[in-house]
């Protein structure tokens, strides 16, 4: 069988001819393959550039040597005590050992970037960054780890951001499955307090307009209230869903601090959570579980969605060792997002209308012979 074209270019190239392009030694280029510490950053990125070029395919010595070669990541992570911090880094760290994969931890400081180098930030060279769930929503960390020129994946980041790589849920499947949830308790008038003109809030409306539809209930415009989403409007949310006519018996919120807002209204008005009203999120936080009753939400499963995308990562980048300029073939992950109950749910109550008859007495209260004077 003939060689393409294609092959018969790749087998043309040398590194010799990587070498001389690049401006140095064969065994400079070797040392590169090789991953050795002992070549300068700028004569990496020359030479690395060069086996792109050139589409360069080392010989399979070299191809072992790229193989065996340990991948630097820098995990990336908002301030000590965030939410979702040791499962972030659990996530990175049981996915390093296995896969040659080299882990290096660091709190964000934009003070840090000087010259916009990975070296100069992480303090060693890495060969990519995983970015946690606090930090990729953020545009201007994104501007600023775009300029480090190296493949960077995003952990759970809002789906109207732009990311290379990344490793999401799917926001409009965890609505429509808690709503679901919701209805299987024995819910029909079902609210959804969500954020108003961003991409993620339209997706879970999607999510719980669908699942309604399914459900065959009613269409029921008073029960979708858009709003910022904060503690503030969560009271107000509450106050408006619990004053209607028909007021729902369960409340499905955006994040877990609106939810928060309107379990206290719920119990300022006497209420019972959940017995009275059910509320659950659609974005878990530590404030969940730090109130009571604790609140039924659907979690992001941050551990195993960061072991995803530390592989992601070391996927692309050895790929771009061999000087391959295709991407990985599926750069955007999606896992499923967990359903975890806590004490906000329960079935609705039903209670007996009351039925008041007044005794003669009680009907003439003036006319009771033990509180007249004698």
């Amino acid at each position: 069988m003939n060689a393409s074209p294609l092959s018969r270019r790749h087998t043309a190239v040398r590194l010799e001819d990587v070498a001389s392009a690049a401006g140095v030694s064969p065994i400079t280029v070797t040392r590169v393959l090789r991953g050795e510490d002992v070549v300068r950053r700028q004569t990496r990125e020359r030479v690395e550039a060069a086996i792109t070029a050139l589409e360069y395919v080392p010989g399979k010595a070299s191809l072992r040597s790229i193989k065996r070669r340990p991948v630097n990541i820098g995990l990336l992570h908002a301030e000590a005590g965030s939410a979702n911090l040791d499962e972030f880094l659990i996530g990175g760290l049981e996915q390093a050992h296995p896969n040659r994969i080299h882990i290096v931890a660091r709190e964000f400081d934009a003070g840090r970037f000087k010259n916009n180098t990975p070296a100069d930030y992480f303090e060693v060279n890495v060969d990519g960054v995983v970015v946690s769930p606090e930090l990729c929503g953020l545009p201007s960390i994104q501007a600023l780890l775009t300029s480090l020129a190296i493949p960077m994946v995003a952990v759970a980041p809002p789906a109207s951001t732009g990311w290379e790589y990344s490793v999401r849920t799917d926001a409009c499947r965890a609505a429509y499955e808690m709503t679901l949830h919701l209805a299987g308790l024995g819910h029909r008038r079902i609210a959804l307090v969500a954020g108003k003109d961003e991409y993620t809030d339209a997706t879970h409306v999607r999510g719980f307009t669908q699942a309604l539809l399914e459900l065959g209930f009613p269409n029921a415009p008073e029960l979708l209230v858009l709003g910022p989403c904060t503690y503030l409007s969560g009271l107000d949310a509450a106050e408006r869903l619990l004053d209607l006519a028909s007021p729902p018996s369960a409340i499905l919120v955006r994040n877990d601090e609106a939810a928060a807002a309107i379990i206290s209204c719920a119990h300022a008005r006497g209420l019972e959570v959940p017995s009275d009203l059910t509320v659950c999120g659609l974005s878990a936080s530590g404030l969940a579980t730090k109130i009571w009753p604790g609140i039924t939400t659907m979690q992001q499963p941050i551990r195993q969605m960061t072991g995803k995308a530390v592989d992601l990562l070391a996927r692309a980048v050895r790929l771009k060792r061999l000087g391959d300029r295709n991407r990985v073939a599926n750069p955007h992950i999606l896992a499923d997002n967990l359903l975890v109950r806590r004490q906000s749910d329960a079935a609705p109550r039903t209670r007996p209308k009351t039925m008041f008859v007044p005794s003669a007495q009680q009907m003439d209260p003036f006319n009771n012979p033990s509180s007249s004077a004698g």
